[in-house]
């Protein structure tokens, strides 16, 4: 992974448009909106559809992700890595957390190299990671793996 790689997938943002602009953008990845408290998005057609065509800053202006993003994992489509991988390790609780890291990373090591979602809640992180290639999904006792 390259310090430009490593640079790109740190940035953060707490504000609606800045993760717009940072997923879609910075990134190149697919997104729709979501509801996160509810964990639903109305939204079905979204794995497979084209995002090449996508208006994200239309639906911005509408409210569409006033309520919440899903990020789409897999082959980008778009932006400046098209034809890599977004990839998401998703922790169910902190245990399986430093289990996985054999407690040899912490949240603040981990963010310096990779993004990692957690909203506030460490028992319930995301860390996500661009590839060349894809790895296959998983799902396996409090982690899942998604890839393509």
């Amino acid at each position: 992974m390259t310090q430009d790689i490593r640079k790109t997938l740190t940035k953060s943002s707490t504000t609606v448009t800045g993760s717009i602009d940072f997923w879609t953008n910075i990134i190149g990845a697919h997104i729709v909106e979501y509801n996160s408290r509810k964990k639903e998005s109305f939204h079905r057609g979204w794995p497979t559809e084209d995002d090449t065509k996508y208006d994200y800053d239309s639906d911005l202006q509408k409210g569409v992700y006033d309520n919440g993003i899903a990020v789409r994992t897999g082959l980008l489509h778009h932006g400046p890595y098209v034809g890599q991988y977004l990839g998401c390790i998703d922790f169910d609780n902190k245990e399986t957390f430093f289990t996985w890291c054999q407690e040899s990373e912490n949240l603040d090591t981990l963010s310096r190299w990779t993004r990692v979602d957690w909203h506030n809640n460490p028992a319930k992180l995301r860390v996500f990671f661009k590839s060349k290639t894809p790895l296959s999904n998983k799902r396996h006792k409090g982690i899942e793996v998604y890839s393509v």
